[in-house]
């Protein structure tokens, strides 16, 4: 299976978030490549891969812009406190982007991005003290928001040059087992879409 890429873009909003020039912070993309793009500030983060895990994950990059992560994902919306990086990276896959920015960026800034957050469905916002700049931004892979949940193998391999190893039988049998041992984890995740389902909450609860 090839290796995944996505892009990190950190925007250096200084002039307007907090009047002056920021420092350079150690965020783990000194060594990375250029995205193709030729947009200044832009690299490619290799994403080593996609699984869930428990617990904590070490990402190349701070904020992370892909990778291993929680079962279950951030909900999206602006939040003025930190996040747990595991559960945004799960929102990343999911096809959202992640907009992160530190304390020193200014109350409009932090207005307009609650503001834009509230109408795009696919934004996440949140405080991230490490931050290199006052303002970072982790774009979704382009495939995330294509509609494209591969149920067919073959579209799978063309479009991501992923191949399955398990063949449908036995991967259903581990599904299911799985699912089984993971009642409360299943229950979390159904929970964050019971605002979209009449009834489900009740039911879950």
């Amino acid at each position: 299976m090839k290796r995944l890429t996505i892009l990190l873009f950190v925007a250096s909003l200084a002039a307007t978030a907090c009047g002056g020039t920021s420092k350079a912070a150690d965020t783990g993309t000194t060594d990375l490549k250029p995205a193709t793009e030729g947009v200044p500030g832009v690299v490619v983060v290799p994403v080593s891969g996609r699984n869930h895990v428990n617990g904590h994950v070490d990402y190349p990059t701070s904020p992370p812009a892909g990778g291993n992560h929680n079962p279950v994902w951030q909900n999206c919306g602006f939040y003025t406190v930190s996040l747990t990086n595991e559960y945004a990276v799960h929102s990343l896959e999911h096809g959202a982007v992640w907009i992160t920015y530190t304390q020193s960026v200014a109350q409009a800034t932090k207005d307009l991005l609650a503001a834009k957050a509230k109408t795009d469905p696919y934004l996440l916002v949140s405080l991230y003290p490490d931050n290199p700049t006052p303002i970072a931004l982790a774009p979704a892979r382009d495939w995330d928001r294509s509609g494209h949940r591969f149920g067919d193998p073959r579209k799978a391999k063309e479009h991501l040059g992923f191949a399955t190893e398990t063949a449908l039988r036995d991967g259903l049998v581990e599904t299911i087992a799985w699912t089984r041992a993971n009642r409360e984890t299943v229950r979390r995740c159904m929970l964050q879409h019971a605002r979209f389902v009449p009834g489900l909450r009740a039911a879950l609860t």
